[in-house]
């Protein structure tokens, strides 16, 4: 958890009502993070592990695969390293602050690849 710890942020919605996790992809402050955690707000709040607060700019969203981008106004930041792919059946971690519930860690495995999902 230590390694990852600073790629990890806290979500919130301007109105306080939806919380979630983002995780740092650039040094320059773009953040990815779930669509249904942003839903149609244009500004958000991010807090760091650091516990440094920021206001969010919504830059992009694709509500299809659940996904959006913020950007802060920060230099920096430690980005996330990302797999250059995964297999069915490989071990992985979820780490995040779901419901607010700062630092939360789970392992998983991987049970599907490219899986299209009607809703």
């Amino acid at each position: 958890m230590a390694s990852v710890r600073d790629t990890v942020v806290s979500v919130e919605g301007v109105n306080g009502q939806r919380h979630g996790s983002g995780v740092v992809v650039h040094a320059k402050g773009f953040i990815l993070t779930n669509y249904h955690v942003v839903l149609e707000e244009k500004e958000v709040g991010v807090t760091l592990f650091c516990g440094k607060q920021y206001k969010g700019v919504v830059v992009a969203t694709d509500p299809a695969v659940d996904l959006a981008m913020i950007v802060i106004l920060a230099d920096n930041l430690h980005p996330v390293r990302l797999a250059k792919h995964c297999t069915v059946g490989e071990l992985c971690i979820a780490i995040g602050h779901p419901f607010n519930h700062m630092n939360t860690v789970t392992v998983g495995v991987v049970s599907a690849h490219l899986r299209h999902i009607d809703y």
